[in-house]
């Protein structure tokens, strides 16, 4: 079985039916504001737009290893600013693939290889997509 939904529901006032119907519309409204937010850029303008490094700090003793893929610049008015991608921000996935223990020639690779990116980015602490 499958198909559409009925149009009206049986038992529903019509103000029960323009409720639902307004409720609808606005759930609408609220997933396209999401897709827009959505950071998808095309590889060749991620490569102009972004430079990403490899950091890796250890102590002494390597009590500590830290690595990552670091946004070192966003040029203002680029697609990467317009979607929210700031200096210092961590890419966590790209796509889905994890980037927290990826090297930068692999990082770069994989970006270049994919012509949209949908980034999962880390800043001060929160996590965002």
């Amino acid at each position: 079985m499958g198909g559409r939904r009925p149009t009206r529901t049986i038992g529903m006032t019509p103000e029960e039916e323009q409720r639902r119907q307004i409720r609808r519309e606005r759930n609408k409204m609220a997933a396209a504001r999401c897709r827009k937010r959505r950071m998808d850029h095309t590889n060749a303008l991620l490569e102009r737009i972004l430079k990403l490094s490899l950091f890796s700090f250890t102590f002494t003793k390597g009590l500590l290893i830290f690595f990552g893929i670091y946004v070192t610049e966003v040029h203002d008015g680029s697609p990467a600013a317009k979607s929210g991608l700031r200096m210092h921000d961590k890419i966590l996935q790209c796509n889905g693939y994890d980037f927290t223990m990826v090297t930068h020639k692999k990082a770069v690779s994989y970006i270049r290889k994919h012509p949209v990116l949908n980034l999962l980015v880390a800043r001060k602490g929160v996590t965002s997509t």
